[in-house]
């Protein structure tokens, strides 16, 4: 179940009635920003008639990153930063959102990230303290 896209049950001659399962949005999204990027990649990949990965059956988050590779298998972002990273990489939240949203929510969400990482918590002084 660690696979970004699911197609549970997929059943020959009954194409019509799979469904799939997109496993990739954080609980904490915004959900009316994260469907309206979801559905403006789903329609660019379908006008764009994508290629897709051959399916797998095997538990991806258990294979090392030279096995992924070689199966074509990226990984999402592990964090803010780097999901603001890819962000700027690739238009398609731009064009969903429009230029001054899309301004505005990566500014937003670059702050949110500087807030977060010059935070030290009681935690992580008590982690850093056990190796010295």
């Amino acid at each position: 179940r660690s696979a970004l896209i699911r197609v549970p049950r997929y059943l020959k001659g009954k194409e019509q009635a799979s469904r799939i399962e997109l496993r990739c949005p954080d609980p904490s999204c915004n959900p009316y920003l994260a469907f309206a990027v979801m559905l403006k990649a789903g329609l660019k990949g379908i006008s764009g008639k994508y290629e897709l990965l051959e399916p797998t059956e095997e538990n991806v988050y258990m294979l090392n990153n030279s096995k992924l590779e070689s199966m074509g298998i990226g990984t999402l972002p592990e964090s803010l930063g780097h999901a603001i990273y890819e962000m700027n990489n690739d238009n398609i939240v731009r064009e969903t959102l429009g230029d001054a949203t899309y301004e505005k929510y990566l500014a937003g969400k670059k702050q949110e990230w500087d807030d977060y990482r010059i935070k030290v918590t009681p935690w992580e002084i008590s982690k850093y303290l056990e190796t010295i």
